[in-house]
């Protein structure tokens, strides 16, 4: 597997999404979940951001599905 950046090799794809509409439980620091990990935190008072990651061997760059 090779990065998009010299150094070490990526260990996780991430994701992020702005959201509405939906009650989200804050995670501001993230929380290892099945398959990955997920962080999500309010932005304002109607919006939430959420990222979420799974391992670098199931990425979509890694499989070769660009």
């Amino acid at each position: 597997m090779r990065g998009l950046i010299p150094g070490a090799e990526p260990t996780m794809e991430m994701f992020l999404a702005d959201v509405t509409g939906c009650d989200m439980r804050p995670r501001p620091i993230g929380e290892s979940v099945p398959g990955g990990m997920a962080m999500s935190a309010p932005v304002g008072d109607v919006h939430g951001r959420v990222r979420a990651g799974k391992p670098a061997e199931e990425a979509f760059w890694a499989t070769g599905l660009r």
